[in-house]
């Protein structure tokens, strides 16, 4: 009884293994497969982006080509104040190709420092960063009897930009006191409001 038990066991043991080898290899098989498999998707999902690339590249040649209206715009960032000016122009019916290489050939031409960030849909788009205040920056300060009105200047700092016909006398004491120190107005629109609010 002892031998039989002992030959069972060898016997499931010996079968344990055959079907576990058989389980490898069958698992193999299956992974060289798949492997196929995934290059083959592979390989078409590249050829797909390769083939989106190249009609969007297509498109923007033909798009660069065609004769229509041309938007070109000049943005200025001044990064010691946060404002940001810009000036437009539109070109009509020319290409997008020749209005790009002639607004590049200006750029580098005048060295004056804009990058191209945009250039499509008919915008053509340049930037330059100013790492000072831009010139809309105003300051009304009473000098003597009246009220005068400086402007920012990149090498001056505030000179003297206009006099106005306020005089102290017209004005509420309150604002004297900030007249005397200076009101300062960050843009066009500020300084009108300030003067308004001086002449009421």
């Amino acid at each position: 009884m002892y031998e039989t038990r002992k030959n069972y066991q060898v016997f499931v043991t010996i079968v344990m293994l055959v079907l576990l080898t058989i389980g490898v290899f069958i698992g193999m098989k299956f992974s060289k497969d798949d492997e196929g498999i995934n290059e083959d998707y592979s390989y078409a999902v590249s050829n797909k982006e390769v083939e989106m690339y190249e009609e969007d590249e297509n498109r923007k040649e033909l798009e660069e080509e065609e004769e229509k209206d041309i938007e070109v715009i000049y943005v200025d960032i001044y990064d010691g104040c946060n404002h940001a000016s810009e000036s437009r122009s539109l070109e009509y019916g020319a290409t997008l190709s020749e209005v790009k290489k002639r607004e590049l050939e200006k750029i580098e031409r005048e060295k004056s420092g804009y990058k191209l960030v945009k250039d499509t849909d008919g915008i053509l788009m340049f930037e330059k960063k100013h790492n000072e205040k831009c010139e809309n920056h105003y300051l009304l300060k009473l000098d003597g009897d009246i009220v005068i009105i400086y402007r920012w200047s990149n090498e001056d700092g505030y000179i003297k930009y206009q006099e106005t016909d306020i005089d102290k006398e017209i004005v509420r004491p309150d604002l004297k006191e900030q007249l005397v120190r200076g009101i300062e107005a960050e843009t066009l629109e500020q300084l009108y409001m300030f003067l308004e609010d001086l002449e009421s």
